[in-house]
């Protein structure tokens, strides 16, 4: 245990700080925010050919950043130390990539115009597939092994919507298994305590915002939750409270997770923002973007007392925001506590198999996106990413390590956990 704990320290002293990362969609940049000294780099990287190009959502894996940029119809590559560009990945003209989420090795990536989901691999960034969807899909969630789809409706040749719809898609092979009829502009979905809540705005008018429950075992809608305004954005805290953010004009709402029962509404005023959110240790991230030609407000709340804890500006029309996890607790017995609590199988691996490598770490209910990052005894970093947790579990790209011994080290929503397992051939 000595020499776990020896390694995990090393492994420890190696992380970055903590860092937030935000898209900033009219100015086209990312902005960097240090957690620790609090300090801003509103230009840490460059965003397509110049303003104009619409970046939207991104995901982190293996240590680089992977922004879709709606306009140019590719998917922008950098690398998350320095804020480099290293590479890009093109798509299908006049896809306007809109959602990129992340499943394993894969990306999967929202159409929006051509009515379509991309599939990348992230090892060889490459598109390897795509599939036709609903009308305009937007927000994406895997479940089980199912892609979940929110087809807004949006007719851009009339101007008008056609009835919302989830599609249900194989992660494997991107089939259609399902389709699921929402109400109006279903237009962001997330994995929910085991069910699929999906944001359905409305139309900005007279229809409002619901909350469309859907079973993943029948794929069909269980529950209806009113929200009311035109909510587009949704998070889970992992406890028992949804977060909603309100289209236009910005504001929060919150429910609570099980029963649909509103807990605050913009005009509580406890959370103010709602333009994108991210969640981390126990704190609610919300951008307020304003009139999107001034800088966006960026608040940080204490999700147990409702309290303010941090604010500052970063640069116009933020879309996204991403937690980048950094040095965690050094206490022994933490640490320690950390290994016994995940479970890496098959252990030893043989990347020569054709079935991958998981990590147990949390309990079936636990479906939140966690920061990972595998270490090798000399506690040399070799690879990093962010997924989404199905089941408590994520998989490891592990065909890319050599023979020898790893610790896997991942960090989320009140998740610490550190593994030790082995590679051989």
């Amino acid at each position: 245990m000595k020499k776990i704990f020896l390694m995990l320290l090393i492994i420890n002293g190696l992380f970055a700080s903590e860092a937030l990362f935000f898209i900033n969609s009219i100015s086209s940049t990312i902005s960097r925010y240090d957690i620790e000294s609090e300090e801003t780099d509103d230009d840490f990287a460059i965003l397509g050919n110049g303003p104009g190009v619409a970046p939207n959502k991104m995901i982190q894996y293996n240590g680089k950043l992977y922004v879709a940029i709606t306009y140019e119809n590719r998917i922008q590559v950098f690398d998350i130390e320095t804020g480099e560009e290293t590479g890009s990945i093109v798509l299908e003209n006049s896809s306007t990539p809109n959602d990129i989420i992340l499943y394993q090795n894969f990306a999967f990536v929202s159409g929006n115009v051509t009515d379509k989901v991309y599939k990348i691999d992230l090892i060889a960034e490459e598109v390897l597939a795509s599939q036709a969807t609903g009308t305009a899909p937007m927000g994406m969630a895997v479940y089980d092994n199912k892609l979940y789809v929110a087809n807004c409706g949006y007719v851009f040749s009339e101007g008008s919507y056609v009835p919302g719809s989830v599609s249900v898609l194989n992660c494997d092979d991107l089939s259609v298994l399902t389709a699921v009829e929402t109400d109006l502009n279903s237009n962001a979905l997330a994995v929910i305590n085991d069910k699929i809540h999906v944001v359905c705005t409305g139309d900005y008018m007279d229809i409002t915002g619901k909350i469309n429950v859907i079973n993943p075992i029948t794929d069909e809608i269980e529950e209806v939750y009113e929200i009311g305004g035109c909510p587009n954005s949704i998070i889970f805290d992992g406890n028992e409270t949804v977060y909603l953010g309100n289209g236009w004009p910005a504001g929060v709402y919150s429910y609570n997770a099980d029963n649909g029962n509103l807990i605050t509404t913009p005009d509580s005023g406890i959370f103010v923002g709602g333009n994108a959110f991210e969640i981390f240790s126990g704190k609610l991230v919300s951008a307020d973007a304003g009139n999107y030609i001034d800088f966006t407000d960026i608040y940080i709340y204490d999700l147990e007392s409702q309290n303010l804890i941090a604010d500052f500006n970063v640069g116009v029309g933020v879309t996204d925001i991403l937690y980048c996890s950094g040095q965690t607790s050094d206490n022994e017995e933490d640490v320690t506590e950390a290994v016994n609590s995940a479970k890496v199988f098959p252990n030893p691996y043989n990347n020569n198999q054709r079935y991958e490598l998981k990590v147990k770490f949390a309990p079936e209910n636990y479906s939140h996106s966690v920061c990972w990052s595998v270490f090798n005894i000399k506690g040399q970093n070799k690879l990093n990413g962010k997924q989404q947790a199905v089941n408590g579990e994520i998989s490891l790209p592990a065909k890319k390590l050599e023979n020898g011994v790893y610790f896997v080290k991942i960090t989320g929503q009140k998740i610490n956990s550190t593994a030790k397992f082995m590679i051989v051939k």
